[in-house]
C-alpha cells in the first residue's frame, strides 16, 4: 500500500489499538486523518513520523494515552506542518524533540492530561500559525515570552493552562493574531493597550482571571470582547 498519500477515516467507530506498525509500509502519505473514532492505545510516532512526506496527522478525538513520545530521529527534513492531538488522555510533558518540527504551522495538544512546563523550545517554530494548548495540567507559569518568536500566530489559545502573572506587553507584536485566549487561569494586572491596536484580532477572550484597571473603551471595531471579565478599579 505503499502508493496511498491519503487516508480519510475520521467520525467513525473504529475501537482498535493504534499500531505504529501498520503505518511502516506506506511511503507516500502526505495527511492521515484518523479524527473522532474511539481508538486507544499509546501516541504511535515511530512509524508514523518515518515517513519525510507526512504534512498532516490528526489524531483528535480519540482515547489515546500514555505520553508523547517521537522519535529523536526527527529533523527539519521532515515535512510535517498539522499535528492534531487535542481530545485524548494523553500524559506526561510536551517533548522537547518537538521543536524539531521547523515546518510545523498547525499544533494542538488541548484536553488531555499533560503536565510539567510548557518547553521553551518550542520557540524554534516560527511558522507555527496556530497554537492551542488550552485545558491541560502545565506546572503554573507566566505566558511563554518563546511565543514572541511566532511572528505569523494567527490563534493562540492557552485557556485553562495554570497560567499566571500580567500578560505581557510583546503580545501587542503579534500583529496576526486573529483569536487570543487567556481565560480560566490566574493572571492579573491590566490588559496591556498594544492588544488593542491589533488590527487583525477579533476575538478576546480573557474571562475568570484577576486582571484589574479600566476597560477599554476604544477597541477596533474588529475586536470582538467574549466573555470579558475585569475587576474595575
Amino acid at each position: 500500500m505503499n502508493w496511498i498519500e491519503a487516508l480519510h477515516l475520521g467520525s467513525n467507530q473504529f475501537t482498535d489499538v493504534l499500531d505504529d506498525n501498520d503505518f511502516l509500509n506506506m511511503e507516500s502519505l502526505q495527511m492521515i486523518d484518523l479524527s473522532s473514532n474511539k481508538l486507544q492505545g499509546v501516541f504511535p510516532a515511530t512509524g508514523l513520523l518515518k515517513h519525510k512526506s507526512l504534512r498532516v496527522l490528526d489524531l483528535s478525538s480519540n482515547r489515546l494515552t500514555g505520553s508523547i513520545l517521537l522519535p529523536e530521529t526527527i529533523s527539519a527534513g521532515f515535512s510535517l506542518k498539522v499535528l492534531m492531538l487535542q481530545e485524548n488522555k494523553l500524559t506526561g510533558t510536551i517533548p522537547h524533540t518537538l521543536s524539531t518540527l521547523k515546518k510545523l504551522q498547525q499544533l494542538d495538544l488541548s484536553w488531555n492530561r499533560l503536565d510539567g512546563m510548557i518547553p521553551t523550545s518550542l520557540g524554534a517554530l516560527s511558522q507555527m500559525i496556530s497554537m492551542t494548548l488550552a485545558k491541560n495540567q502545565f506546572t503554573a507559569g507566566g505566558i511563554p515570552s518563546f511565543l514572541g518568536s511566532m511572528p505569523l500566530l494567527r490563534k493562540l489559545s492557552l485557556q485553562a493552562t495554570n497560567r499566571n502573572g500580567k500578560i505581557p506587553t510583546w503580545i501587542g507584536k503579534l500583529t496576526d493574531l486573529t483569536l487570543l485566549d487567556f481565560s480560566k487561569n490566574a493572571l492579573t494586572g491590566n490588559i496591556p493597550a498594544h492588544i488593542f491596536t491589533l488590527q487583525k484580532l477579533k476575538y478576546l477572550i480573557v474571562s475568570h482571571n484577576n486582571l484589574t484597571g479600566d476597560f477599554p473603551t476604544d477597541t477596533p471595531g474588529n475586536l470582538n470582547l467574549c466573555e470579558s471579565s475585569m475587576s474595575l478599579t
